[in-house]
């Protein structure tokens, strides 16, 4: 029995469906068995790509677009608060009040939206409610429109008897309608969007609407659904699809907007509620790519990691309640203040870069390529002739590796030339991610964050408008609401103080009113209090801002959320008008300075070994262009087969192993669909390897993820064998690669 044969098995469970995977070609783009040591001269870079940054072109405020997950939150406290913040979620897609549906490998249904909407508010979080998931099997089984139509007024009730709950911005009629909607039994899609869309309205009026939530993107579908419902007056006011090619959403977009000026449609925002496939979704340069993609694309409101396997775990981001490689881009992508400004992705490198210009911080994620190659910045205001920058790396963990932390991998000064600074990525790994962090050689113009514009807080009921006279260039107005959970305007600012103790707060705002208004300002769930502020002749669109002293407000250290609201459960309401610029905190307790990270002593090093070129025993090479290399090594079926890595390391030390491989788990030996194979180093005595399923064999179309563990190994050569155990599944293998330093990769 030869598994490269054996016909691929789906996925299964919430918002999972067969699908043919493709490998990340930034993977495939991987350095072949070669490594580069960070002394080399740049003039013998393997990769030479350079990417442009230019800091002087605004994109759009940050809001974190990408920083959303389906399925996201298990329970009320899972995941632990604590990682969440550092993430700055934007948006949530979870689970119907009554959920029934199992997750992948779940014994019980997660997730419910109100009952995680307290742990989702607590870090900024706003949520879509998937009304279909109601329904205990995927795909949906429908029983009849009496049934349905029960459930969903069953649904829309709890919402409305939740009185204290405010971050619930949409409901989603169904998941992709385009295959899961049984036209036989529940008549047209069309006709049926129209009665469930009726019977949410009887009893809210208020919350939007999401939809379609499509598989994909397809022209003749979204135009003939978009013409039925500008028809039945039921155009959703949110407009969804799922995404798996960043590169194919400017022309989706496109395709949107023409077809609304078509129908004579109003623009809708944009929601992205499922993106990247499961070999994307766990590799930080190919999350970043969706990312960087949709920080372009101004049109998309807000996109959601998909849901590929357990739920409560940030789709991937924890694994047994700890970071993987992944979460730390993500965490990166969270610290991002200030305005996105322009990258121009360059082939397989891309990224996503944010300017504060009030701390004077550069901040820039990088992934994609591979070996030595550069990173180009112009129109840094303000910064000096000399800058400090700082690389941090994290790996391709995948999602059953934890990664404790980052590595920093160089820091130290730079000089400005003709207006750039240059910086360079030596031995770039492609599937991991870069940070780089460029202030002004003196550091940046405060110890720690103190300013926080509205604008890149949660914004609700608010819109964000333009004013060169704004401290960012933006501010928040509209904040017209109150006394309805539903619709009350606020901002949640959420505030990370260096040290617990008393800070003073100053908020910068605008009262275009004839007298003075007030708003309400509460923190970590306390009391309420009262701002007034006087009027300042003027709106934010004339730039007739001023500034008022807020309460003194007692914040532990880390993350604390700040409401400031027009209308809010547990507030009386507001009096007049105001907009919000920003707010900035400060205290007289002694925080840490700002110091340099100092430049790291231990060399970066990635070295790539196709499994094709190594010693095989009782295996079979086979072609495919999801591999790297385009080819792999199969048919590891007996008790004998086995594949030895012949390496080079430079130093002596602990390595980092990673190794792609495809696993279809349809064999069952041992009542297990995982696959345990041995790993021996030099010789020594075998460890245990278990490759989770992933989906299909490399012959039919798998795609071949990362596992990943730490090695130790001497200077010089080594050997490292992957062996198939007796009476144990099987596995197909793709590569194995080393890196130092090794990220502390824990199992």
């Amino acid at each position: 029995m030869t598994s490269t044969s054996t016909p691929p098995s789906g996925l299964r469970g919430l918002a999972t469906r067969k699908r043919a995977v493709a490998l990340i070609a930034l993977l495939a783009a991987a350095a072949v068995g070669t490594s580069v040591a960070p002394s080399a001269a740049f003039a013998d870079a393997s990769g030479g790509n350079t990417l442009s940054i230019d800091a002087g072109t605004v994109i759009r405020p940050v809001t974190h677009v990408a920083s959303g997950g389906l399925y996201a939150l298990g329970s009320a406290t899972t995941p632990d608060a604590s990682l969440l913040a550092p993430l700055r979620l934007n948006q949530l897609t979870q689970p119907a009040p009554g959920v029934q549906q199992l997750g992948n490998g779940a014994t019980s249904p997660s997730g419910d939206a109100l009952k995680v909407a307290g742990s989702a508010t607590s870090v900024g979080a706003q949520q879509t409610i998937r009304m279909p998931d109601v329904y205990p099997d995927w795909p949906y089984k429908w029983v009849s429109w009496d049934d349905y139509l029960g459930k969903v007024r069953t649904m829309v009730q709890a919402r409305l008897d939740a009185t204290s709950t405010t971050n619930i911005n949409g409901w989603e009629l169904w998941n992709e309608p385009d295959g899961t909607w049984n036209t036989s039994a529940a008549g047209s899609f069309t006709d049926g969007w129209a009665r469930i869309y009726a019977e949410v309205r009887k009893l809210d009026t208020v919350t939007p609407i999401v939809g379609p939530s499509t598989q994909s993107y397809n022209h003749d579908w979204m135009l003939n659904f978009l013409t039925a419902a500008k028809n039945s007056n039921t155009v959703p006011d949110v407009i969804s699809w799922h995404q798996w090619s960043a590169d194919s959403l400017p022309g989706q977009l496109a395709d949107l907007r023409s077809i609304e000026s078509q129908l004579g449609i109003s623009p809708r925002q944009v929601s992205i509620n499922e993106y990247a496939w499961p070999d994307q979704v766990d590799v930080p340069s190919s999350s970043l790519r969706y990312i960087s993609t949709f920080e372009r694309q101004t049109d998309v409101r807000d996109a959601e990691r998909a849901y590929w396997f357990e739920s409560g775990t940030v789709d991937g981001l924890l694994y047994n309640g700890q970071p993987t490689g992944t979460y730390w881009l993500y965490k990166w992508y969270g610290d991002m203040t200030g305005n996105i400004v322009s990258v121009t992705q360059n082939g397989v490198q891309d990224g996503v870069a944010s300017l504060d210009g009030t701390r004077k911080i550069l901040n820039t994620i990088v992934g994609g390529a591979t070996g030595n190659n550069t990173v180009a910045i112009k129109n840094l205001t303000g910064f000096g002739s000399t800058v400090q920058a700082t690389i941090n790396y994290t790996p391709d963990s995948g999602r059953l590796a934890n990664v404790s932390a980052p590595t920093t991998i160089w820091s130290g000064t730079l000089s400005v030339t003709n207006g750039v600074v240059t910086v360079p990525l030596t031995a770039q790994d492609p599937g991991g991610a870069y940070q780089i962090l460029v202030t002004p050689a003196s550091g940046p113009v405060t110890s720690y964050q103190q300013t926080y514009e509205a604008e890149n807080a949660t914004v609700v009921y608010g819109q964000r408008r333009q004013s060169a006279s704004a401290s960012n260039g933006s501010y928040v107005g509209g904040l017209d609401n109150s006394g309805d959970v539903r619709n009350d305007s606020f901002v949640d600012f959420l505030v990370n103080a260096p040290v617990a103790g008393d800070y003073s707060l100053s908020i910068r705002y605008a009262n275009g009113t004839s007298g003075t208004s007030t708003q309400g300002i509460a923190y970590n769930g306390g009391a309420w209090s009262t701002v007034s502020y006087p009027a300042t002749g003027g709106w934010g669109e004339t730039g007739k801002f001023a500034s008022v002293n807020g309460p003194t407000l007692n914040l532990k250290a880390g993350y604390n959320m700040i409401r400031i609201a027009k209308g809010s459960p547990s507030f009386a309401g507001a009096t007049g008008y105001a907009e919000l610029d920003s707010i900035t905190v400060s205290t007289t307790a002694s925080v840490p300075a700002w110091t340099a990270p100092a430049n790291p002593a231990a060399a970066s090093y990635v070295a790539r070994t196709e499994a094709e070129a190594a010693t095989v025993t009782h295996g079979t090479t086979y072609s495919s262009s999801n591999a790297s290399g385009g080819q792999y090594v199969g048919g590891l079926d007996y008790t004998d087969s086995s594949v030895r890595f012949g390496v080079n390391v430079p130093t002596a030390g602990t390595y980092r192993l990673a190794l792609g491989f495809t696993n279809a788990g349809t064999f069952t030996q041992n009542n297990s669909v995982s696959t345990v194979m041995g790993l021996s180093v030099n010789g020594g005595s075998s460890s245990n390897v278990t490759l989770p399923v992933t989906g299909a064999w490399g012959g039919n179309g798998g795609s071949f993820p990362v596992w990943a563990t730490q090695v130790q190994l001497g200077a010089g050569d080594n050997t490292i064998t992957i062996s198939h155990l007796a009476n144990q599944n099987y596995a197909e293998l793709d590569y194995l690669q080393l890196s130092s330093p090794a990220v502390a990769v824990v199992r």
